[in-house]
């Protein structure tokens, strides 16, 4: 099953650093409570691979089981 919702943020780009990733850490809940995902996409800077935090959110659901 396949659900879609609006996504604004997945469209967001910083033109003067285009190389990156994004680091992710996952709190799976308790039962009955919410799943929540962090996720923080980081730009790397220069040849000395330097970072910098672009942007961050939390994604959260209810947990099922």
């Amino acid at each position: 099953m396949y659900v879609q919702e609006p996504a604004p943020w997945s469209a967001s780009r910083n033109a003067a650093h285009p190389y990156g990733f994004a680091a992710f850490t996952v709190d799976p809940g308790h039962p009955d409570g919410q799943t929540t995902m962090a996720v923080t996409y980081y730009d790397v800077l220069g040849p000395g691979g330097e970072l910098s935090e672009f942007e961050s959110f939390t994604l959260k659901r209810p947990r099922r089981g």
